[in-house]
């Protein structure tokens, strides 16, 4: 598990987006920084991606 906390204890999920061009060159981009209130299960994470 990989969870990252802020100084007020709230988990934080990073939103990541990979590619790959047609040179295999691969890219990775951050799309945002979310903060999670109560858990961070699978679930959760769904919820808040969907």
């Amino acid at each position: 598990k990989d969870e990252s906390i802020d100084v007020s204890n709230t988990a934080q999920l990073a939103d990541f987006v990979h590619g790959i061009d047609e040179d295999l060159n691969i890219t990775e981009e951050m799309l945002g920084l979310r903060g999670m209130k109560d858990t961070t299960t699978g679930e959760d994470i769904f919820q808040e991606l969907k």
